[in-house]
Order: C-alpha cells, then sequence, then structure tokens
C-alpha cells in the first residue's frame, strides 16, 4: 500500500472542502450584499425617508469593502476579480448617493431654519404692530368713568412712546402708571386736576411731562425716581406740588415752579443731582424739609422775600451752591439747612433771626466770612465745625449759648470775640488743634474759664 499517495490524497480533499467552504461562504456573503442593495435601490427615496437610506447605504458599503477584501484572497474563485469590480463599483455608486442625500438635507435645514427665522421676526413685527394699534383700547382702567386708575398691563409691558389721557377722565389715579419702564413722554391735559399720589412713580426711561393748564394739584411722590426725567413743562394753574414730588428726578436740569404755588413740600426736588436752574416764584411762603437735599448742580438760590419758614436740611448736601440769601422774615436757620454745602462762600443771614441750628453750616469748608446778626440769642451744636476756611466771624452780645463742637475745627480761625454774655459752652465748642486760636474775653467769664480749661489762648481788655 502507498501511504504516501493516500495521504496526499486526504490532504487534498480536505484543502478541496476548506476552499469550497471558503466560496459557500464568500458567495453568501455576497449574495446578501445583492440582496440589499437590491432592496434599497427598490425604495422609493422620499424626503423622510433620506436618513434611514443614507444610514442602510453606509452599512453595504461596509459590507462590500469587507467582501472585496475576503474575495482578494480567494484567488481559485473564478469570477473574484469580476466582483470585486462589482463592489467597488457599487460603493462608489452609494457613496454617491449618500453624500448627495446629505447634502439635501443639509440645504433642506438651512432653508428651513431661514424659513423659521423669516416667520418668526415677522410675527414679531406683527405682535408689535399689533398691539400698538389695540394699545389705547387696554391702557386705561377706570373707576368710575372719570379716574384713571390703573394702566393695563399690557399697557405696562408693551407702551412704547407718548400717552395722552383720555378726554372725560378729571383725575390720575394713585399709582395709575407707576414703574412703567418704557414710557417716554406724558402729555396731561387740562381736564385732568390732579394727578395723584405716586401716579408716575419709577418711570425710569420718562423724558418729558407736558401739564397742560387745568392741572391745580400734583400728588406725593408723583413722578418720584424717575431718573431719565429731564423736561418738565407746568401750565400756572398748577398751585400744589407734593411732598417728594420729583425726588430722585436724576436727569432734571431745569425746573420752574409756576406761579400760584405757596409751598414747596418736604423733598419735593431731594435728589436733583443735575438741576442747575431753579426759578421760585414770589407766592412761595415755605419751603419744606429736605426740599433741595443732594442737588448738586446748583450753584446759586434766589430765595423769594415771602419765604418765612425753610425746614431743616432744606439745602443739605448741595456741593456746588456758592452763594445764598436767607430773606427777611426768616427767624430761625434750621438744623443742618447748608450741611456739607462745601462751595458755599457767601452767605447773608437777616436780622430777623434769633437762632441758628444744630449743624447749619457744617463742613462748609469754603465759608470765610459770617456776619451773625445782633438778636441771635444761640448758636447750636456743630454750626461751624469743620469750616476749616473760616478766618472772621462776629458773635453777638446777645448770645447766651454755644453748642457742643460749635466751632470744632475751624483750624484757620485765628482770633473770636466772645461776649460775657455767653454762660453754656458746649463740649469741644473750640479746639485748640493747632495752637494758633485766641479767644478774646473778659477775664472770669464763663468763657474765660473754658479756654483755661482746654488750654486756648485768651486776650483781655477787648471793651
Amino acid at each position: 500500500m502507498d501511504l504516501s499517495n493516500d495521504f496526499s490524497a486526504t490532504v487534498n480533499e480536505q484543502e478541496d472542502r476548506k476552499r469550497l467552504a471558503r466560496e459557500a461562504a464568500k458567495q453568501q456573503l455576497y449574495d446578501k450584499a445583492v440582496r440589499k442593495m437590491q432592496t434599497a435601490a427598490a425604495r422609493k427615496i422620499t424626503e423622510g425617508k433620506k436618513e434611514d437610506i443614507i444610514d442602510t447605504y453606509r452599512v453595504m458599503i461596509n459590507e462590500y469593502t469587507e467582501a472585496i477584501s475576503i474575495f482578494g484572497f480567494v484567488t481559485e474563485y473564478s469570477d473574484s476579480l469580476e466582483l470585486i469590480e462589482n463592489c467597488k463599483q457599487l460603493c462608489q455608486e452609494y457613496s454617491a448617493i449618500s453624500a448627495q442625500l446629505e447634502s439635501e438635507l443639509v440645504v433642506k435645514s438651512r432653508k428651513l431654519t431661514k424659513t423659521l427665522t423669516i416667520a418668526i421676526s415677522t410675527t414679531l413685527i406683527i405682535l408689535i404692530a399689533g398691539f400698538r394699534l389695540i394699545l389705547p383700547f387696554w391702557e386705561f382702567e377706570y373707576n368710575d368713568g372719570t379716574v384713571v386708575y390703573r394702566a393695563g398691563e399690557l399697557g405696562a409691558i408693551f407702551h412704547l412712546g407718548t400717552v395722552k389721557l383720555p378726554k372725560d377722565a378729571t383725575a390720575i389715579g394713585k399709582q395709575a402708571f407707576s414703574d412703567v419702564s418704557m414710557l417716554s413722554r406724558v402729555i396731561i391735559p387740562g381736564n385732568i386736576s390732579t394727578v395723584s399720589d405716586e401716579a408716575f412713580l419709577g418711570c425710569s426711561s420718562l423724558k418729558r411731562v407736558s401739564i397742560s393748564e387745568g392741572v391745580t394739584n400734583i400728588g406725593a411722590s408723583a413722578f418720584r425716581d424717575c431718573i431719565g426725567l429731564e423736561t418738565v413743562d407746568m401750565a400756572g394753574s398748577v398751585k400744589n406740588i407734593g411732598d417728594s414730588a420729583f425726588r430722585g428726578c436724576l436727569s432734571l436740569i431745569e425746573f420752574v415752579v409756576p406761579e400760584g404755588v405757596t409751598q414747596i413740600s418736604d423733598y419735593a426736588f431731594s435728589g436733583c443731582a443735575s438741576l442747575e436752574t431753579l426759578t421760585i416764584p414770589g407766592s412761595v411762603t415755605t419751603i419744606g424739609q429736605s426740599a433741595f437735599q443732594i442737588c448738586l448742580s446748583l450753584t446759586e438760590i434766589n430765595i423769594p422775600s415771602g419765604v418765612t419758614s425753610i425746614g431743616e436740611s432744606a439745602f443739605e448736601a448741595c456741593s456746588n451752591l456758592r452763594s445764598a440769601v436767607i430773606p427777611e422774615g426768616i427767624t430761625g436757620i434750621a438744623d443742618n439747612l447748608f450741611f456739607g454745602c462745601n462751595s458755599l462762600t457767601n452767605i447773608t443771614i437777616p436780622d430777623s433771626v434769633t437762632v441758628i441750628g444744630n449743624n447749619a453750616f457744617r463742613f462748609c469748608s469754603a465759608l470765610k466770612r459770617v456776619e451773625i446778626p445782633a438778636y441771635v440769642a444761640g448758636i447750636g451744636n456743630g454750626v461751624f465745625l469743620g469750616c476749616t476756611q473760616l478766618v472772621e466771624i462776629n458773635i453777638p452780645n446777645a448770645v447766651t449759648a454755644i453748642g457742643n463742637y460749635a466751632f470744632w475745627n475751624c483750624r484757620r480761625l485765628k482770633e473770636i470775640t466772645v461776649p460775657d454774655s455767653v454762660l453754656a459752652i458746649g463740649e469741644s465748642a473750640f479746639t485748640n488743634t493747632y495752637g494758633e486760636l485766641t479767644i478774646n474775653c473778659i477775664e472770669g467769664s464763663a468763657i474765660d474759664v473754658f479756654a483755661r480749661a482746654n488750654e486756648i489762648n485768651t486776650a483781655y481788655n477787648v471793651y
């Protein structure tokens, strides 16, 4: 028996079986790919299925690529070269189809985005235009047909431009337009007699207000914190301007108080930091507490001769105020009246004044000379505290008391005469920080005792 021949035959048979198995597997893989190709080609490519078809083509391309690599090793397969070329052709074809479909989807997405953008923009424009047209019907709510009580919510949100009030209204109610931030101008007609409290409080974009003849009353805080308000055209019919009416109107530059107004109420113009020009008519008799406090741009103030009362802190912190004339008829300088007016160089105090209140000229660091009227009986606490440029001041014989820190840190005051009528002298009324102050007084008087106790120089024989 020829064992070598038998062994060779057995090996050949095994190799044939393996080859046939490989060929069968490759043929099966190829057939599968062809079936998928035929199935995909038979589909109708619609806009909604493009992404699915792209994914199918990608899978098929991968399978054909795998088949090409496998067929390349089956040299005994008679159709291998043809199949490889066929697979390559199909890969290219399907790659082109996938690229085309992806391009179409990108173009479609861009067109959709552009269309949506145009649609949204157009819709917004239409909505805004529509609201502008229908706003007059929703702008006001009425209580009894004559009082504007509250701007409608749509008015509060969308209102642009000018508000003209209805002709049948006679008053604007409390907080009617408060915090309507987009309001830019208000025209109040003559049929409106009263602008109630806080009517336009906090309207931050309001720039101009026109108040017609017929309006008589501006309520408390009516235009408070309208930080953008620049101009107020106010008719002469207005008789009353309430507390804090224009408080915090940071942009208000000029204001003319109408003739006929008798009182400028408390805090009426407090915090109007840009107010440069103020006209107060002769009809005014009272200026309230803190009426012009922190009006940083005021350089001078003309107080009418008919004013008989000026409240405390009325001109406090008016840092650019250079001169002021207090009219006859004022009997007392109120507390803090010119506190912090560090540009004040000239002050005229009338003979009618008998009391100078606490801190009245405190930190008026530019004030150099003060003539105190003959009948002043008392100088309050801290009246001239921090008046570092003060070089000359008289103390009249009627003065009986000088308050705490009244002349504290008046570092340029070299000499002062204090009469023996002064019996009460407060703590640190005079300081001798620089050792240069000399008090002219009567020996043994209360001020003499004070000076010695505080190591302040004295001089006698002043009468």
